[in-house]
């Protein structure tokens, strides 16, 4: 099989002699330029020439950039580079590991042994690797003393080429292949050398096409041929395509065949509208399963439900005072979906609604807005979908509620054994005697508005009651664990915020006990022992009575 070429220079930038690290680029003086290292690229006849116009033999790839200093070759071939840099100001030395400097061509060129070259000026030279499976590594060193050691130099830059075999040539690898679910397809130019999947996008809307991005490696990291055949299929009703535009259940045709070129492979419904809840989509190369992808295709849209409405608070915007979830007909949950709200939503407390898209992962959040008119309401949503088909929601009905006009405070018992979980209740209603909005506070920042819930020594709330804490269809409940110390304690609930002489609302006291651990103690066993003799003395003298008669 022919050679892969790819002409591509990698210039390994020096640094400076004031030990600027490997590999940084540095402004030097013209007049102690540092070296640098051009690898040249693939010709009929290796030659070094002074003036950089030598050629390689049997290169495959090059770094392509001066930070990836890095090549693949065939142990076969060999490689031409050059140094270029101020001609007689500095000096310049090359070592090679793993190869042979097989010859070089340049003024005051001095050769020590067969791996080590230098130069005060500008030159060129090849090199041979020793086998393949090995790395051969050249580097070049900046020196201002003699040009035949590297004494004192300072590393200006590695190249690292990895050696291997003509016969491994257009062998699939699918370690050096590379695939991933992609967010959009893209003309077939370009890299890709990555195996993430885009987050998400395994998910398919109605009438899209999920994309798995692919290129194809032998063995030696270069593309595989126009002769290699790639095919794909899908389960559960969907249909793949290489095209975009032609899809089947499975299909099969040829890869690009060139350095820069990776391959889409689509995915889609195999009946318009029609959801695919989840599909796994193969992909071969040469016959052989190289890789497989999970994807979900959701139909159009079959159900809106709307739910878990929040009482609303008058004279305001109520976020998230209720939730929207849009399915297809296998019950999928269907993003990117903003419904309508129907004009009968409206009315004098409800006085606006504002619908949010649909999520594929989870209910969405929607807004009503209530006037200062305490009310009800009936919130519906429509949506026209794909197939010309008006989907209605359920009938959401919703409350619009007034802040705390009276509350009152409880516990679930009178009396609690020492350890045990006690419950504190409050309950507020508004002006109306309906329970409070779900958006109404226990109080507010502010020594006149702050929250003070107190329940002696005997009781340590789970998670501290705080200013913002809200109430739930009226109600807000506190949990606290009892301690060990029997006794007669209270529990003091004030909400300064809502305390209020045309209620009248005040503070509410609730009386608690804590019961002892069942065991006797010294004052008992003594008032006991007081009784005993107490009923003795009663019987000697009932005793005495009767023998006197």
């Amino acid at each position: 099989m022919s050679i892969k070429t790819l002409r591509k220079r990698i210039a390994l930038v020096a640094v400076s002699a004031l030990g600027v690290g490997l590999m940084s680029v540095v402004a030097a003086p013209v007049a102690n330029a540092a070296s640098t290292l051009t690898l040249e690229a693939n010709g009929a006849v290796a030659e070094a020439k002074a003036d950089g116009s030598g050629t390689s033999y049997g290169l495959i790839s090059g770094a392509g950039a001066v930070t990836t200093s890095t090549a693949v070759m065939y142990d076969s071939g060999t490689l031409a580079l050059d140094t270029t840099g101020a001609p007689t100001a500095n000096n310049a030395v090359v070592t090679v590991t793993g190869g042979t400097i097989t010859s070089f061509a340049g003024t005051g060129v001095t050769l020590t042994g067969l791996t080590t070259i230098g130069d005060d000026g500008r030159f060129g030279f090849t090199v041979k690797p020793n086998a393949a499976g090995t790395l051969m590594v050249i580097k070049i060193y900046d020196s201002v003393a003699a040009a035949t050691s590297t004494t004192g130099g300072t590393l200006a830059g590695t190249l690292t080429v990895t050696v291997t075999t003509a016969a491994n040539d257009g062998a699939f690898s699918a370690a050096r292949s590379f695939a991933y679910i992609a967010a959009t397809a893209a003309a077939a130019t370009g890299d890709v050398a990555t195996n993430a999947d885009v987050s998400a996008s395994s998910y398919v809307a109605n009438g899209g096409a999920g994309i798995i991005r692919f290129k194809l490696n032998d063995v030696n990291g270069l593309a595989m041929s126009t002769a290699t055949v790639v095919s794909a299929s899908a389960t559960n009703g969907a249909v793949v395509s290489l095209n975009g535009t032609t899809f089947s259940t499975s299909i099969s045709g040829t890869y690009g065949g060139s350095s820069s070129h990776f391959g889409n492979l689509y995915v889609a419904q195999g009946v318009a509208n029609s959801p695919v809840s989840a599909t796994v989509v193969t992909l071969s190369v040469n016959g052989t399963t190289y890789v497989t992808k999970n994807f979900k295709l959701v139909g159009d849209v079959d159900k809106i439900e709307l739910s878990a409405a929040s009482r609303g608070l008058t004279g305001g915007a109520n976020a998230a005072g209720f939730y929207l979830a849009v399915k297809d007909s296998a019950g999928n949950l269907i993003s990117s979906i903003t419904p309508s709200v129907t004009g009968t939503s409206i009315n004098a407390s409800v006085t606006a609604v504002t619908p949010a898209a649909s999520a594929n992962d989870d209910v969405s959040a929607q807004a009503f807005t209530c006037s200062a008119t305490r009310g009800t309401g009936t919130i519906t949503y429509t949506y026209t979908n794909a197939r010309n088909q008006t989907i209605t929601s359920n009938a959401l009905p919703v409350v619009c509620a007034g802040n705390p006009y009276k509350y009152t405070a409880s516990l679930d018992a009178a009396s609690y054994k020492q350890g045990s979980i006690a419950t504190l209740t409050i309950k507020a209603t508004d002006v109306d005697g309906n329970p409070v909005s779900d958006y109404s506070v226990l109080g507010s920042a502010g020594a006149a508005t702050t929250i003070s819930i107190t329940c002696g020594s005997q009781m340590t709330a789970v998670t501290a009651p705080a200013d913002a804490n809200t109430f739930t269809a009226g109600v807000k409940t506190i949990k606290y664990t009892v301690g060990t110390t029997a006794g007669s304690y209270n529990c003091v609930v004030d909400l300064p915020k809502w305390n209020s002489t045309s209620a009248p609302q005040t503070a509410q006291t609730i009386a608690y006990t804590v019961q002892g651990d069942g065991s006797i103690s010294n004052a008992e066993v003594l008032a006991s022992i007081v009784k005993l003799i107490a009923a003795i003395n009663k019987q000697i003298k009932a005793l005495q009575k009767s023998l006197k008669r």
